[in-house]
């Protein structure tokens, strides 16, 4: 029996539909990729949840889908570096995630819990001038659509500064490291730093794996 891909199921899924609601070809790719975003967020997900949860039990999948969250909405509209095929894709993003997660409950000292809100801070507001970066798959759509996409993030951002103090003061110190962790991680591939990593000969090969 043949496995399929993600695409290929995605594929299958949107001829169905095309079939039953007499879509167009245009519409009928917009809902391939949209299963195909779904089933490969939901793919990386699972993977992090049931990893983070024999690692840490049940409040271990609490902190990943804080990690998750945080990322997923600022992500959403700051746009950066991305993998150019599902299998990175998974590995990477899957691997941030359990990783994050892992430096969230290790680093949840008061000493690092304030160095890490510190550079959250300087690294979220520090990208705002360059949100949202344009990429392949989603060029810039004019300066009013950019602005509006800015305005989100930063709005974004604002409710996740405000909720990590409440955190702090709460002391619920793994929490908030969740959030800065993953702002963090937004910055970097919001950031050149990515590019720059490319640029070592030792890790050259990701020139083959991501890029805007």
């Amino acid at each position: 029996m043949k496995i399929l891909t993600v695409h290929e199921i995605s594929e299958k899924f949107a001829d169905k539909m095309k079939k039953k609601h007499n879509y167009t070809q245009d519409e009928k790719e917009v809902i391939s990729y949209y299963a195909e975003v779904f089933i490969s967020t939901l793919n990386f997900l699972v993977s992090s949840f049931i990893i983070s949860l024999l690692l840490f039990g049940l409040i271990g999948v609490l902190y990943c889908a804080i990690v998750a969250i945080t990322f997923g909405l600022l992500r959403r509209n700051t746009g950066g570096y991305h993998c150019l095929k599902p299998l990175p894709c998974y590995i990477l993003t899957s691997s941030s995630f359990i990783v994050t997660t892992i430096l969230a409950v290790i680093l949840s000292t008061n000493y690092f819990i304030y160095i890490l809100y510190l550079i959250s801070l300087i690294c979220g507001i520090g990208i705002i001038k360059l949100v949202p970066v344009p990429s392949e798959n989603s060029p810039s759509r004019g300066k009013k659509i950019d602005d509006k996409f800015r305005k989100k993030y930063v709005a974004l951002l604002i409710v996740f500064i405000v909720i990590n103090i409440i955190n702090i003061i709460l002391g619920m110190t793994i929490i908030s490291n969740c959030i800065s962790l993953a702002i963090i991680l937004v910055a970097i591939l919001t950031s050149k730093i990515p590019l720059k990593i490319s640029k070592l000969k030792p890790l050259s090969i990701f020139k083959k794996i991501w890029r805007y």
